[in-house]
C-alpha cells in the first residue's frame, strides 16, 4: 500500500497526516472547489467576457457560494492545499504558473505558507507519536521521493502512471 513505501511521509506531510482517509477527504474536498471554481468562471465569463475524520466536506452548494464571495486567488490557494500541491514537490515550471495566478487574483501566500507550517507540525506531532513508523528524512530530495511514489511530479509535463511493483 502506499502508506507502507518508505518516502510516504514526503507526499504526506502536505496534508499534515499519514491518514489515508483524511488525505482522500482533502483531495476530494479540492477537486470539489476546482469544479466549482471552474463552474464559476465559465459563468462569469459568459456574463462579462472582459472580465479577468474532523474534516468537514461542504456541499456543491457551499462550496459554489464560497467561491463566488472569494478571491479566485484564494480558491486556488485552498485547491493546493487541498491536493497538497507545494513548490517542493512539483514541477517547478508548474509551480511559477500557479504562484503567478496566486499573485494576479489575489491569493495569500502567507495563508498558504502558515496551513503548511501547521500541517507540518501536526505531521511532526503525529511521526513522534509512532516513532518506528518512519525511517525516512523526511525533507531529504522531496522530488525524487515524490517520483518514487507517484512516477511523476504534479504538473510535469508528460506524466506517466506510476511505476508498477
Amino acid at each position: 500500500t502506499p502508506i507502507d513505501h518508505p518516502r510516504f511521509p514526503t507526499l504526506a506531510v502536505g496534508w499534515g497526516t499519514r491518514d489515508l482517509r483524511r488525505i482522500l477527504a482533502h483531495v476530494h474536498r479540492g477537486l470539489l472547489r476546482a469544479i466549482m471554481l471552474e463552474r464559476y468562471l465559465l459563468a462569469r465569463a459568459a456574463a462579462d467576457s472582459d472580465d479577468p475524520l474532523h474534516f468537514a466536506i461542504p456541499s456543491l452548494e457551499e462550496l459554489e457560494t464560497q467561491i463566488r464571495r472569494r478571491s479566485i486567488g484564494r480558491t486556488i490557494t485552498e485547491i493546493c492545499l487541498d491536493l497538497g500541491i507545494s513548490p517542493t514537490i512539483c514541477d517547478s515550471d508548474f509551480w511559477n504558473m500557479i504562484h503567478d495566478a496566486l499573485w494576479h487574483y489575489g491569493g495569500s501566500f502567507l495563508h498558504f505558507n502558515e496551513v503548511h507550517t501547521h500541517r507540518h507540525e501536526a505531521f511532526q506531532k503525529e511521526r513522534n507519536q509512532r516513532p518506528d513508523t518512519w525511517t525516512y528524512p523526511l525533507w531529504e530530495q522531496p522530488r525524487d521521493a515524490i517520483r518514487q511514489i507517484l512516477g511523476f511530479l504534479p504538473g510535469e509535463p508528460n506524466a506517466t502512471a506510476p511505476p508498477s511493483g
